[in-house]
């Protein structure tokens, strides 16, 4: 209706919807990973050696085109976020009943500290839906 030019500015609008997700989405990944090994395992890695290991993991992943072998890896991803949910609810609500904490007492208002990785997250929840529907939409015609 517009002509070829129309065509042309949607296409590369998409294209650069989808890279700025994928950005978010390996940055968001790279930190969350470099908070874990920290936390866990006292270990500072750096940003990028994190990011070319992902990257060397999540690449050939892209290239992907028959989702219909991955619905393993889904039912697995489904369920480490019920059992991590899981986890975390029965965690917090042991220490609160064994420690005698109220709700609410001794918060901080903003944690200077790591208050980005909450950005983050709340950044790549909310633009994540962008990377998910196409997923979804290759899924439902394996």
């Amino acid at each position: 209706m517009l002509g070829k030019w129309a065509r042309i500015l949607v296409d590369v609008m998409i294209t650069s919807t989808q890279f700025s997700f994928i950005l978010c989405y390996i940055i968001y990944i790279t930190q969350s990973t470099h908070d874990l090994l920290l936390s866990l395992a006292g270990t500072k890695v750096e940003l990028w050696i994190i990011t070319v290991g992902l990257s060397v993991i999540i690449l050939p992943l892209t290239l992907k085109r028959n989702l219909k072998s991955l619905e393993y890896c889904f039912s697995f991803g489904s369920i480490c976020n019920v059992v991590g949910a899981a986890i975390i609810i029965g965690v917090l609500t042991h220490r609160f009943e064994n420690n005698g904490h109220k709700w609410g007492e001794n918060l901080e208002m903003l944690n200077n500290e790591t208050y980005l990785s909450f950005v983050g997250f709340s950044i790549y929840s909310w633009e994540g839906i962008g990377v998910i529907m196409p997923i979804m939409e290759a899924a439902a015609k394996p």
